[in-house]
C-alpha cells in the first residue's frame, strides 16, 4: 500500500492507496495556532509522528511512501509575491523532518513527486492561471469526481474547507505513485 503525503507547516494531508489503486484511507492532520500557539516545529513533527505510528499500529502494511515535493522557488513583489526565503526555508526543513519521521516509522525511503508531475500522471489538466485557488479547486474537483468517497465540507461562504485541498493533493500524489509503479511493471 502506498502512503501519500502533502506536507505543509499548517496541515498534513494523507492518503493510502491499495494494490488495486483504490483509495482506502485519507484525511488531514491540521496543526492550528490554537493547538500549537508557539508554532514549535519539533512539537508539530512529534504530532505527525504519532499520527504515522497510529497508521502503522492499525495494521496498514505501507510498502511505499510518496511525498509531494515542496515548492522550490520564491520571488515576486506586491500582490504577486510568492513566499519569503524564511517561509521557504521553514517549509523545506519541516518537509525533511516529516519525511525522516515517515522513513523511520515505516522503514522506507520516501519518494518525491512534484505537484505538476503527479497531476500529469493522473491525467489531470491544469489551465495556466495565476490564481492558486483555481488550481486547488481543479484538483479537488478531479478527486471528488474520480474518488467518490471524499465528502467535502464547505464554509459558510460555500468554499471548500482548506483541509480538503490537502487531502486531494495527498490522494493525487499516492495515485500518481501507484500509476507510475503500474507503468514500470509493464
Amino acid at each position: 500500500m502506498i502512503l501519500g503525503l502533502d506536507i505543509s507547516t499548517s496541515v498534513v494531508g494523507y492518503s493510502v492507496v491499495d494494490c488495486h489503486g483504490d483509495v482506502i484511507k485519507y484525511g488531514a492532520w491540521p496543526m492550528t495556532p490554537k493547538d500549537f500557539p508557539d508554532n514549535n516545529i519539533f512539537r508539530k513533527v512529534d504530532f505527525i509522528k504519532d499520527k504515522l505510528l497510529a497508521i502503522k499500529a492499525n495494521g496498514t502494511p505501507i510498502t511505499k511512501i510518496c511525498v509531494e515535493a515542496p515548492f522550490e522557488f520564491f520571488g515576486g513583489t506586491g500582490k504577486k509575491k510568492r513566499s519569503s526565503a524564511h517561509t521557504m526555508a521553514r517549509l523545506l526543513k519541516y518537509n525533511a523532518m516529516v519525511s525522516y519521521v515517515a522513513r523511520n516509522t515505516f522503514g522506507l525511503e520516501p519518494e518525491y513527486l512534484s505537484p505538476a508531475s503527479a497531476r500529469k500522471i493522473c491525467s489531470l489538466k491544469i489551465t495556466r492561471s495565476r490564481d492558486k485557488r483555481a488550481t486547488k479547486n481543479t484538483v479537488l474537483e478531479h478527486v471528488c469526481k474520480n474518488y467518490k468517497d471524499l465528502n467535502v465540507e464547505y464554509t459558510r461562504f460555500n468554499n471548500p474547507k482548506t483541509i480538503y485541498y490537502d487531502m486531494a493533493d495527498a490522494i493525487i500524489v499516492a495515485m500518481a505513485a501507484y500509476k507510475k509503479d503500474l507503468d514500470a511493471s509493464k
